[in-house]
């Protein structure tokens, strides 16, 4: 069984929950010239950090912290179904 999607992207300029209710395989950059913190864990600039696992259609947040005084620019890709084939 093949689905199709599309690869989307959401821009994150500030502290927050983000949502990744129904995104595919989604996988966070770090545009910005500080560090980010999604979960704890630290994302240096110019760094991506997969959030998802092949196949799973995400449910979940996650919480996103930007490092005082940087340019915040953190930028999450991802699929988002279609329908199934």
């Amino acid at each position: 069984m093949f689905v199709k999607g599309t690869l989307a992207n959401k821009l994150i300029k500030e502290d927050c929950e983000f949502d990744l209710e129904g995104m595919v395989e989604p996988t966070f950059y770090n545009f910005g010239d500080g560090n980010v913190k999604i979960d704890n864990a630290k994302v240096e600039p110019e760094v991506s950090f997969s959030a998802g696992a092949t196949g799973v259609i995400m449910t979940n947040k996650v919480n996103i912290k930007f490092e005082e005084g940087s340019r915040k620019e953190l930028r999450c890709f991802y699929v988002s179904l279609i329908e199934q084939c």
